[in-house]
């Protein structure tokens, strides 16, 4: 008697186990800050660091002066350059944020001349970002932004008729951007993205020695990978 009760025991026990494990649903996946209909957490209010990596790409822009009155074609080579982005996000679609980066071109010719030099350029910026919540895993975003650069002109040498400069000097200028991308959302904190840059910068003159070099205004452009972290 005692058997056949130990036996009915187990084989209840077992059929309770085997019960159990088929009634088990999977686990969940793991949360990315979704709710169907809501704007993701990462577009929530508060504060927002990013970082940039990008190709540099200047137009063509003009010496106006080179220790004296001028009129040269200069061209840069494709760069690169990297930006730090900071702010907060006070609703869904609206977020300050500053900027600072550093980027670097040659300068592959100017016309008339032999050369050999950089150009650099500091960015510091504020910025205003709109964005469309999609209530999807890809944000769209634009914006546009004011500030400085500061214009770094580096020279080894750049030699016109019988006239030759070396050295190195900077100056600031006021600068103007816009821009636009998309980042895609890799949980409820953090996001990766796409951005094209245009950016104005007034003609730089380099003046602080008693040979004055002075270029007409800047457009550049530049295409970045991006990553951002929300707090």
């Amino acid at each position: 008697m005692k058997t056949n009760t130990l036996s009915v025991c187990l084989l209840g026990a077992m059929v309770a186990a085997a019960s159990q494990s088929f009634g088990q649903q999977p686990p969940p996946p793991p949360s990315t800050g979704m709710i169907p209909g809501e704007p993701p957490d990462i577009l929530s209010p508060g504060w927002y660091i990013g970082g940039l990596f990008h190709g540099n790409f200047p137009e063509d822009t003009t010496m106006k002066q080179f220790g004296g009155p001028a009129n040269a074609t200069v061209r840069f080579d494709p760069g690169a350059g990297f930006s730090a982005r900071g702010g907060y996000r006070f609703c869904e679609w609206f977020a300050l944020e500053g900027e600072i980066g550093f980027e670097g071109n040659s300068i592959s010719s100017i016309s008339g001349a032999s050369v050999d030099a950089a150009y650099y350029q500091v960015p510091y910026m504020a910025n205003a970002v709109i964005t469309i919540p999609t209530r999807s895993l890809i944000i769209p975003y634009g914006g546009v932004g004011a500030g400085g650069v500061t214009s770094i002109l580096d020279i080894n040498q750049i030699t016109i008729g019988t006239t030759t400069a070396f050295g190195s000097d900077a100056t600031t200028t006021f600068a103007w951007q816009a821009f636009g991308g998309f980042d895609f959302m890799i949980n409820n904190r953090l996001s990766v993205g796409v951005m094209y840059n245009y950016r104005f910068v007034d003609g730089p003159k380099w003046d602080s020695s008693s040979f004055p070099i002075e270029f007409d205004n800047i457009h550049n452009h530049s295409v970045a990978a991006r990553v951002n972290y929300h707090f």
